[in-house]
């Protein structure tokens, strides 16, 4: 996909259900260089050791940047085990939504430009999210359940930064590492459920 409306649908609308087990998926959607579009993309996925390439108006590395300046918005939904998901926008409208339930998942979330938010909710034991956000207008919110979960954050550009990161801990420790320049605003908060639940928090602030 290239120009205006642009879609690619699911959770609810039109089809875009993916069923199975080692599905590679590739979607590369605006700029190309920059025809914009007011973008969308959602998309549900069952199955196990699936992998989700979404270069929404691209980049990391689908290419173009002519810098886009589409509408923008993802909803991607995993259901399963040893799924990847690395997506990225670039710039206005942003807006990204990830949600996995199941163990031993990967999220690789990337946006720059300004107007950004990110929402990742996971369920499940051995997830790793590694979000990107940098330029301008960041907000991370990030939610993990289960053992043995990791976040690493890079929020980098001259204006407020804001993360908020929940971890809920049944057994093996959580890590979160996160990285913030220009305005920093963080919020960090671990549920432990045994004592050796809680793992370890790295924050790093400044230019």
């Amino acid at each position: 996909q290239v120009g205006t409306n642009q879609l690619v649908a699911g959770n609810g609308s039109q089809s875009a259900v993916i069923q199975g087990n080692v599905n590679q998926i590739t979607v590369r959607q605006g700029d190309s260089i920059t025809k914009a579009g007011q973008s969308l993309i959602e998309m549900n996925v069952y199955g196990d050791s699936n992998t989700l390439v979404i270069n929404q108006s691209r980049d990391s590395t689908g290419s173009s940047t002519g810098a886009d300046l589409g509408g923008h918005y993802q909803s991607i939904q995993v259901a399963g085990n040893l799924n990847t998901v690395t997506t990225s926008q670039v710039g206005s409208g942003h807006y990204l939504e990830v949600n996995v339930t199941g163990s031993t998942n990967n999220q690789t979330l990337v946006q720059t430009g300004s107007s950004q938010k990110t929402f990742s909710v996971v369920n499940g034991n051995g997830n790793s999210v590694n979000t990107t956000q940098s330029g301008s207008g960041h907000y991370l919110d990030v939610s993990l359940t289960g053992d043995s979960n990791s976040v690493v954050v890079n929020q980098s550009g001259t204006n407020q930064n804001k993360a908020t990161i929940a971890l809920v801990n049944a057994g093996g420790p959580s890590s979160v590492n996160l990285t913030q320049t220009g305005g920093q605003v963080y919020s960090i908060q671990q549920t432990c459920i045994t004592p050796s639940g809680c793992g370890t928090v790295t924050v790093r602030q400044g230019n």
